[in-house]
């Protein structure tokens, strides 16, 4: 799967969140990632909808995922 794609149903999982926070373990799999790559996935994936001017998105990614303790794993 390439970054685009993985970024994409990042955003689409955020989005579609309705303002649950969600581990990131609990979509590692789904998006083929393990430990903390996740979470650099899911930072990228901020940057990505950020630079392309989607603030509404970015904005959900940064606000939905968190790590297994329920803290945010990254700053924006």
């Amino acid at each position: 799967m390439d970054k685009n794609n993985v970024y994409e149903i990042i955003g689409e999982i955020a989005n579609n969140s309705n303002g649950k926070k969600i581990k990131g373990a609990d979509i590692a799999k789904l998006i083929g990632r393990c430990g903390r790559g996740i979470f650099s996935s899911i930072a990228a994936a901020y940057r990505f909808y950020h630079k392309k001017g989607d603030p509404s998105t970015a904005e959900n990614i940064a606000n939905v995922f968190v790590d297994k303790n329920g803290n945010y794993p990254y700053k924006k």
